[in-house]
């Protein structure tokens, strides 16, 4: 089989969730990460160019801060602004416990839009906490090239199986 050329000013691949917050507990020193809001990545055609990690953290006035993450180094620390006072986080999660990378995710995802015959541009991914539970899941939501919601899918984190599938 031949191998195909790389396509002209294609650099290296952006970084998985996975390998983003690798990146992160590098950077901060962090080695066991337990207090996690979510991890979000938007734009990801798959995988976006910029992670943003929302941890639990005493010393941000909002008690919650944001690191944007960029392959494999930190690029921005900010106190989190999504949430409090206007919403709550819907819980936070141990690190440790995620076994799906957004890779996996993307392509649960991929098979389910495949069935529903949905055609996408980009992917929003975000790995939060389950309503009720400290169970990480994936929602990753399709979009068109303009920005549309096409759908969103839930993945579990335990299994990679798709949870549920809402479709616009």
């Amino acid at each position: 089989a031949q191998q195909m050329p790389p396509r002209f000013g294609a650099g290296p691949q952006p970084a998985t969730a996975m390998e983003a917050v690798a990146a992160f507990k590098a950077a901060t020193g962090v080695t066991r990460l337990t207090n996690v809001v979510e991890i979000r990545g938007t734009g990801g055609a798959p995988t976006p160019a910029v992670w943003t990690v929302v941890v639990h953290d005493a010393a941000s006035p909002t008690r919650l801060s944001e690191y944007s993450v960029r392959g494999s180094r930190v690029e921005d620390r900010r106190p989190c602004q999504l949430y409090y006072p206007k919403r709550v986080p819907e819980g936070y999660f141990d690190y440790g416990k995620v076994a799906v990378d957004s890779a996996a995710a993307f392509r649960a995802a991929d098979r389910e839009a495949g069935i529903a015959r949905i055609g996408f541009d980009f992917i929003d991914y975000r790995l939060r906490c389950r309503e009720f539970s400290d169970d990480p899941i994936w929602d990753v939501t399709m979009r068109t090239a303009d920005g549309v919601a096409l759908g969103t899918v839930s993945i579990s984190n335990k299994t990679g199986k798709v949870l549920r599938a809402v479709w616009t």
